[in-house]
């Protein structure tokens, strides 16, 4: 009699237990939901938290390569073909020799393009036909030569955050789709000095 009775309670118990689960299963559902919608804001706001990380690297680098060219002597034409070069990260999507290239394509086009970009006598607005990127257009143009001790990189442009385009919430928190970003680098001027051993 004890076991029969212990045997209904277990029975009992399960179709309550059974009972409450098939109660919860909209609300499991909804919270799943709503959690896997924020997870997926905070992963795409860390992506693009990222990209513009790397971004603002790959802009420090052009400034410098400006820098540099403008304090071993190389004149605007050359400091601003430079400056372009370092921003190729930042730069979109390839407009000229090709369009619409695959990433490796595209790595064998810049492989010749770019040194023949470089090298060439005519200044960098001059050369798109040849090598030319969609937010080329959005890069300032580099300061000009100032004292002789030392020389200034600054640049400032928008750079478009995509995850930020594409989801308006990440816009909002972000405070637009484009963030401003600014670079600065100071070097010291040598090109004087190798005039005078000329």
């Amino acid at each position: 009699m004890k076991a029969f009775r212990e045997l209904l309670l277990r029975r009992g118990a399960r179709r309550v237990a059974a009972g409450r689960l098939r109660g919860c299963g909209g609300q499991s559902l909804v919270e799943s939901a709503l959690v896997v919608v924020l997870l997926s804001f905070v992963l795409f706001g860390m992506l693009q938290i990222a990209l513009v990380i790397h971004g603002k690297q790959v802009q420090d680098f052009g400034s410098y390569l400006a820098a540099r060219s403008r304090i071993v002597g190389f004149n605007d034409g050359v400091v601003q073909k430079a400056w372009l070069i370092g921003n190729i990260l930042n730069s979109g999507a390839m407009r000229a020799p090709e369009q619409g290239l695959s990433a490796p394509a595209q790595v064998a086009v810049e492989s010749w393009a770019i040194p023949e970009f470089l090298q060439s006598s005519d200044t960098a607005w001059e050369l798109q036909p040849q090598l030319n990127y969609e937010f080329w257009e959005n890069f300032p143009g580099v300061p000009a030569p100032g004292a002789f001790d030392t020389y200034q990189a600054v640049s400032e442009y928008g750079f478009p955050m995509i995850f930020a385009q594409a989801f308006p919430i990440l816009a909002g928190s972000f405070g637009g789709t484009n963030a401003t970003m600014r670079s600065s680098v100071i070097l010291e001027n040598h090109f004087p000095f190798y005039l005078q051993w000329n």
